[in-house]
């Protein structure tokens, strides 16, 4: 860039057209390249921001994955109990299946607003998460008690639900 095309820019205070004929073409090549730069930062700002949320909740996933496969980890680390199939299988649900729909929900999410979106995305996935490691637990465990069939009916129906309402918020804001 010129120093003449520089002057221009600083002069034209980018306020005008690159088309309005009162500009010099100096004028106007510098409001092309600064509309350009300006184009060029915002898409770079905006896809390291992305990807940044999309390594994050991949980082939450693999931790959740961790915890879901490995239950006796968290029950050392904080002394709960584990004797008996249906303790383990809670706790690959409650914190494995947990982190997993957390770091899910972190690299869905595409604005927090508007804030019911981001509530209903937030529970669709912790319940998918949760739903996931009960069901792993229900393989790898075996011998799920009654209530452990109750809890993950309720989280498919809860995801289902979800599911359904950001469908209709989804039409409701293309209208």
């Amino acid at each position: 860039m010129s120093h003449r095309a520089l002057v221009a820019l600083v002069f034209a205070g980018c306020t005008h057209a690159a088309a309005d004929p009162a500009l010099t073409k100096d004028q106007q090549l510098a409001r092309e390249i600064y509309e350009g730069l300006s184009r060029s930062t915002r898409y770079l700002r905006d896809v390291t921001r992305r990807h940044i949320q999309i390594a994050l909740g991949l980082v939450l996933v693999v931790a959740g994955g961790f915890l879901a496969a490995s239950p006796l980890v968290v029950a050392d680390a904080f002394g709960l109990p584990h004797e008996k199939p249906t303790q383990v299988i809670n706790l690959r649900a409650s914190w494995g299946g947990t982190l997993v729909g957390i770091g899910a929900f972190v690299v869905w999410l595409p604005a927090v607003k508007p804030w019911l979106r981001s509530v209903v995305g937030l529970l669709l996935w912790a319940m998918a998460g949760i739903g996931l490691a009960r069901a792993i637990g229900f393989v790898l465990d075996g011998d799920p008690d009654g209530r452990q069939f109750v809890w993950l009916v309720a989280e498919v129906v809860i995801v289902a639900v979800c599911v359904l309402g950001l469908r209709v918020m989804s039409r409701r804001a293309r209208r």
